[in-house]
């Protein structure tokens, strides 16, 4: 699984932050979850998605 060892080195070198947790929300009836809000974790998840993201062929 050449993604997941990607995907370990990328999380090893990204620097810790902070997140700020909203209120709770529901989605549908049964689930209930935390939105969050940071820059860095959407940077994050913008490198793991350039890097993991299959070709569009």
């Amino acid at each position: 699984m050449e993604w997941l060892e990607k995907v370990k080195k990328i999380c090893e070198s990204f620097l810790s932050f902070e997140v700020n947790i909203r209120n709770p929300k529901f989605f549908g009836e049964d689930i209930l979850y935390l939105s969050v809000e940071s820059d860095d974790i959407i940077k994050l998840h913008e490198i793991l998605v350039e890097t993991i993201s299959p070709s569009k062929e």
